[in-house]
């Protein structure tokens, strides 16, 4: 014979155990889920605590100058002397002769000397390509800086 208070005792006793059981699911995903956070072999570079914050306008920063900026290259001064480098006669590979220079290149190049005012030299870079071997030669001016 049981009574009627009990009955709902009972009753109320099986949902509450019913939710414990949930409780008990969410509070082992949860676990799961903050492990990630705070586990030890974690380096601290990769672990993700906070979300990275964004720009005010939104959009993500990018690298570089903005889009749409003027350029602020320096103009290329003009050149007060030119002086063209020696003329190759023949190939340095097969010793056949070389005719005109198939390409013209330029290094400007500024000598700043004090109290004296700069002072801006063109030097002149010939190639040749031979016609017997197909090698490229390329002829500079001795005082022509290899870089810089």
């Amino acid at each position: 014979m049981t009574c009627q208070n009990c009955a709902k005792l009972r009753e109320e006793n099986k949902k509450l155990q019913e939710a414990l059981s949930t409780l008990k699911q969410e509070n082992k995903d949860l676990k799961r889920r903050l492990a990630i956070y705070e586990n030890p072999n974690t380096p601290p570079s990769r672990r993700i605590i906070y979300p990275k914050p964004q720009r005010l306008l939104g959009t993500p920063r990018y690298p570089g100058r903005p889009r749409g900026h003027k350029g602020v290259t320096r103009p290329r001064p003009q050149p007060d002397v030119t002086l063209e480098p020696p003329r190759i006669e023949s190939c340095t590979c097969c010793g056949s002769a070389l005719g005109d220079p198939e390409t013209v290149g330029h290094r400007v190049v500024e000598e700043i000397s004090n109290p004296a005012p700069r002072t801006v030299i063109d030097y002149l870079e010939h190639g040749y390509k031979c016609s017997e071997c197909g090698a490229v030669t390329a002829s500079r001016h001795p005082d022509c800086p290899p870089e810089g």
